[in-house]
């Protein structure tokens, strides 16, 4: 559950009105692989990671030997179009560019689109994640009618992809706290309907394929995010197997961690996804990689570990550090 604490003493809300803070979940409910006996092993060839030890926890995954490499569409998106969307959505006005993107601005609704990624993005810029007295416990719909609203709002818009299945429910919450850190009430609780979606089986990881809806009190809806890029088959190409990967994995060492500490990487998944960048970065092709999720973990501290690592070495999606 997704928190924002507050402390009475200050109790400053901070208004997000930017779009680009959105912040959406990581999905990557992928099952579990059957539990291996523990093997050491040993220590990171990595530069930045040298004194990482790995551990593989989970079996290496049964993968074909060929896949298919997908060519990323470009979006059609025109004035019209885009005026056409917020008549839908129901925000309208003069449509304002800036930086690759169309904005609608009818206060306190935002709408907006990204013209190279066709990222949309929408926001009741007065309610979401803005305590405002309506969207509290006890004044919110039921999780099952929350899927139902966030389903039916994307189908009238013309925004539900034949392709997304439900991925989670959850309550983003504001929290406020009394001096001594104990919670003293929750003035601002929304519920967020996300969606994911696969392609030939493979879960599609990394910023993209992301569509999630906040409902509020009274069923309305206070948010709206769509990163979901269409694709279209090029030709299969061989991958590497898994084994190869994770001796690439150890090599490459962890992006995004650099520590001269000793640490262990417990390896706990490992599977095929395919990759789709964050709506500021070009894609010209939906890639296959292999996902390695675990734990870094040392004396002092641990994290959530997750490193994408190509399946294809001659094509390599370009992956930020920091995911």
């Amino acid at each position: 559950m997704k928190k924002m604490i507050l402390g009475l003493a200050v109790f400053v809300v901070i208004a997000l009105s930017a779009l680009y803070a959105i912040a959406l979940p990581l999905f990557g409910d992928v099952k579990d692989s059957p539990q291996k006996d523990i093997i050491d092993l040993g220590p990171s060839k990595g530069i930045q990671n040298n004194n990482v030890s790995f551990v593989l926890q989970t079996s290496f995954p049964v993968v074909p030997e060929q896949v298919m490499v997908y060519q990323a569409e470009k979006p059609s998106i025109s004035k019209e179009s885009f005026t056409a969307l917020g008549t839908k959505i129901g925000v309208a006005g003069s449509i304002k560019e800036a930086a690759n993107e169309f904005v609608l601005s009818n206060d306190p609704y935002i709408l907006e689109i990204h013209e190279k990624s066709g990222r949309i993005a929408f926001i009741d810029n007065s309610r979401w994640n803005m305590i405002n007295g309506k969207d509290i416990p006890g004044q919110l719909p039921t999780d099952a009618e929350a899927v139902k609203l966030a389903s039916e709002y994307l189908t009238k818009s013309d925004l539900m992809p034949d392709d997304a299945v439900l991925s989670r429910v959850y309550h983003p919450q504001v929290l406020a706290l009394d001096s001594n850190g104990k919670t003293t009430g929750i003035p601002y609780e929304a519920i967020q309907v996300s969606f994911k979606r696969s392609i030939d089986g493979l879960p599609v990881v990394g910023a993209g394929s992301k569509l999630s809806v906040d409902i509020g009190n009274g069923g309305d809806v206070i948010q709206m995010y769509k990163l979901w890029r269409d694709y279209t088959p090029q030709e299969k190409k061989s991958i590497i197997t898994p084994e190869k990967a994770f001796e690439n994995f150890k090599e490459h060492g962890i992006s995004s961690v650099s520590t001269n500490d000793s640490s262990t990487a417990e390896i706990t998944k490992i599977y095929l996804a395919y990759y789709e960048a964050s709506a500021m970065e070009e894609q010209s092709q939906f890639l296959p990689v292999y996902v390695f999720e675990g734990k870094l973990g040392s004396s002092n501290e641990s994290q959530e570990l997750i490193e994408y690592i190509p399946a294809i070495p001659t094509l390599e999606p370009s992956i930020p550090a920091a995911k």
